[in-house]
């Protein structure tokens, strides 16, 4: 590799990382008001005790992390209603009515 990469720049890490820790808090605290788990999610966790302790990033991009959900807890979503949202009867013949 050529080190004229960005990849290699003090100047590009210099304004690079800011925005990556500004979205990082913005991303906690979102997760915060929404009620989610904080980091290091469970997931997370389960990663870094598999691989005994730290997940670099070359683990973390080959590795399938695995989330569980459990269907019962997600909201009903009718059928069709991502694709007539509005539910004009497409598929029923029931017609829209403002």
């Amino acid at each position: 590799m050529s080190t004229d990469c960005p990849c290699f720049s003090d100047r590009y890490a210099e304004q690079v990382l800011p925005i990556l820790v500004q979205a990082q808090r913005q991303l906690v605290n979102l997760l915060a008001d929404l009620g989610g788990e904080g980091p290091p999610q469970k997931h997370y966790r389960e990663l870094m005790q598999r691989l005994g302790g730290v997940v670099t990033s070359k683990d973390y991009l080959t590795t399938q992390l695995t989330l569980v959900i459990d269907p019962n807890t997600l909201p009903h979503i009718p059928p069709g209603a991502a694709i007539d949202p509005l539910g004009h009867g497409i598929y029923t013949g029931i017609k829209y009515k403002n």
